[in-house]
Parts: structure tokens; C-alpha cells; sequence
């Protein structure tokens, strides 16, 4: 799933915040390299965006009217400057791609329904909460796209949702919407010593917490999270969907993460996920969430061809 508006800021504002914002167009151009005509043929895009007051379904009215302030973006997004930029700037640097970034998620949820699974290029922005954004996240995709389908019908009151967030920060967002909803179960593993937990327990809002410590390696971290899947999935074999945030910033060399996990345990963590989602027969919606390291990009790309390859029907 890409769309152009997916794209955040612009190459400029890499030398004052830590995330790639051109990371959605460099791993398009790898896959069309690495693909050829079965890129295209896979690729889809929205033909249009959802409005940002549809994002009202999951946040209040007040923040949603505050986004029209320069200075609620620059908090949210943590680069101050941004407070005294023209509102043009705000709008095309960061409100449209939240909205094309939530549309993307949410036909991303619906195709994954349909075709087994799904990977969207932006998306996952996990620390959104219904009264404000934080955390880079203005707006919480991963909300809207459940509340969205159940809005619909096409989840059902007894419909459950797998959420899987292995970004390397603890989505408190999406466990402060859904810790005590029963039909969703969150597995969430983080760097419990880096924000937004510095330390805290979050048992009571997360089913399944994985706290990991700084400087976490590749074995320790895979054996973590194995385990973890095998309980996330222990009696809800026939959920409805899963949607795995899949961030790259457990990577050794970001700039924000603080673990120590190779770019080859990264890839054996998307791996587990994707085979554990194909064996159980559950659709996986896939989010490409965090990632602060010049690698992001490969990492991310590396996902998307682990995905086509698991999930690319032979016949």
C-alpha cells in the first residue's frame, strides 16, 4: 500500500528530526527495482483521503479544531521551529500525509481481509491518544481502522483483533483505547527505560507486555517475542484480524531505540510474525511505524519482499 501523500515533511527537515520522512519512496523505488512488473501489479493506492474531521471517530472534537494551530503540530511532532511556520507548510508537511497515511491503513485492513495480508508504507503511529496526538503520532491510525470496520459491520460485536506491536517504544496509544476492550488482545514489546514508560509497568493496560532491556540482543529479543506470540495467539486462533506494527527501530544503530538487534534479527522478528499469521490462518495487516536509523528504509524493504514472498499466491 503506498500513495505519494504517505510522504512526510520533506528531505529538509531529515537534518532536524531523526526520522527518514522520505522513507515510503525509497522503498518503493527498491521494490520496483527488485520486482519489476509483479511490483505494480501488487502496488495499490487510494484514489482519495478520508477528511481530517472523519478522524473525529477517534479523537475529540477539540483536538481535532487544535490541529489548525502551527504550535499543537510542532509539540506533537517535537520540532519547535515548526510553531512559526506558515500554515501551508503544516498542512502539506504533516496534516495531509496523517490523513493519507490513516486512508492507506484502513484499505490496507480491508485487502489484507480479502487477500490474506497487507503492508502499508506509512501508518502505525502508535502514541496517539483520543484527546492529543504525541510521539510524531498527530493522529491514531491503528483506531481508526478498527473503529472504522466495526462502524461497518464488516467486524461484528464478537469479532476479535490481534494487535502486535513490536516497535521499540510501548504504544500507549493504542493500549490507552484498548486495554480494557475484550475483544482486542495486545501483545507490546519495548524498551521499558525510553519513552513514553521510563521504567513504568503497563500490565494493566496491555495483555501481553514484553518490557526489554537496554542493549537487548538478537537472542534474547527473538526468544522474547516467540514466546510472546505463542501466548498472544493461545485461544484466539479464529480472530479477525491481526495488525502488526512493525517498527525498525529495535535496530542496533538507531538513533532512539537503545537495543542492540541485528539487521538479521530484524528480519527473523517480521519472518516469525508473517509465518505465525499465515499458519493460523489470520489476516495480518502490517504497519510500517517507527525507524530513526539510515537503514530504516532497507529494513522496511526488506518486510515488504519477506511479505510478498510468503503471501504471493504460486498459482
Amino acid at each position: 500500500m503506498h500513495h505519494p501523500g504517505l510522504t512526510f515533511g520533506s528531505r529538509f527537515l531529515n537534518h532536524f528530526h531523526p526520522f527518514e520522512f522520505d522513507r515510503a519512496e525509497v522503498v518503493l523505488a527498491r521494490l520496483r527495482r527488485e520486482l519489476g512488473t509483479r511490483a505494480e501489479a501488487l502496488l495499490q493506492s487510494p484514489e482519495e483521503s478520508i477528511a481530517l474531521t472523519d478522524l473525529g471517530l477517534v479523537h475529540s472534537a477539540e483536538y481535532i479544531a487544535s490541529l489548525r494551530r502551527s504550535s499543537v503540530v510542532a509539540q506533537v511532532m517535537e520540532v519547535k521551529f515548526l510553531a512559526f511556520c506558515p500554515r501551508p507548510w503544516i498542512e502539506n508537511w504533516f496534516l495531509k500525509p496523517t490523513v493519507w497515511s490513516t486512508t492507506a491503513s484502513l484499505l490496507g485492513a480491508e485487502t489484507a481481509l480479502r487477500e490474506g495480508c497487507c503492508l502499508s508504507l506509512g501508518g502505525g503511529f502508535h502514541h496517539a491518544k483520543r484527546e492529543g496526538g504525541e510521539g510524531f503520532c498527530i493522529a491514531s491510525d491503528i483506531a481508526f481502522v478498527i473503529e472504522t470496520l466495526r462502524a461497518r459491520s464488516v467486524l461484528a460485536p464478537q469479532d476479535r483483533v490481534l494487535y502486535v506491536d513490536l516497535d521499540v517504544h510501548q504504544g500507549n496509544g493504542v493500549s490507552h483505547y484498548y486495554g480494557a476492550d475484550p475483544m482486542v488482545r495486545i501483545m507490546d514489546a519495548f524498551n521499558r527505560e525510553i519513552y513514553p514508560v521510563y521504567g513504568a509497568t503497563v500490565e494493566e493496560e496491555v495483555d501481553i507486555p514484553l518490557p526489554l532491556r537496554p542493549g537487548c540482543d538478537d537472542q534474547v529479543y527473538l526468544r522474547t517475542v516467540k514466546a510472546g506470540l505463542e501466548r498472544l495467539f493461545e485461544g484466539w486462533e479464529s480472530a479477525k484480524l491481526i495488525i502488526y506494527n512493525a517498527g525498525t527501530d529495535i535496530f542496533v544503530g538507531d538513533r532512539l531505540g537503545g537495543l542492540r538487534i541485528s539487521q538479521e534479527g530484524v528480519r527473523k522478528r517480521d519472518l516469525m510474525v508473517l509465518r505465525m499469521a499465515k499458519e493460523v490462518g489470520v489476516p495480518l495487516l502490517v504497519l510500517a511505524s517507527g525507524g530513526y536509523s539510515r537503514v530504516s528504509a532497507t529494513l522496511l524493504g526488506d518486510l515488504a519482499l519477506a511479505a510478498v514472498a510468503e503471501f504471493q499466491h504460486s498459482d
